[in-house]
């Protein structure tokens, strides 16, 4: 879980850094269709601060799981797959924060 919160630390500084340099008006891809093709956008500025939320929302809730599971010891059993269930979302997630991160920076993918 620790690599998890440490992408999720380096997405959130590359995308506040990415806030400051964006230019007013700048639109984002937020949603892709079956083909891979945009066919939603964002304000770059909201864009960028959307998949860092979202990733951290995931890692809250997975880590709140050892608290809230009443069923403690299937939990300890399973910990080793949640861990990378939960790091394999994150780095899925990192992609996309990270994809819009380079289109600001002047990077085309």
């Amino acid at each position: 879980m620790r690599s998890s919160w440490l992408l999720f630390t380096i997405v959130l500084l590359a995308s506040l850094y990415a806030m400051t340099i964006a230019p007013d008006g700048m639109k984002l891809p937020i949603h892709w269709n079956l083909s891979g093709e945009v066919d939603d956008e964002m304000n770059a500025k909201t864009a960028l601060w959307v998949m860092p939320a979202i990733i951290f929302g995931i890692l809250l809730l997975a880590s709140a799981l050892t608290y809230i599971e009443p069923r403690k010891d299937n939990l300890q059993k399973s910990s080793k797959a949640r861990s990378w269930i939960v790091l394999a979302i994150t780095i899925f997630m990192s992609t996309l924060a990270m994809s819009n991160v380079a289109k600001v920076m002047g990077y085309g993918l």
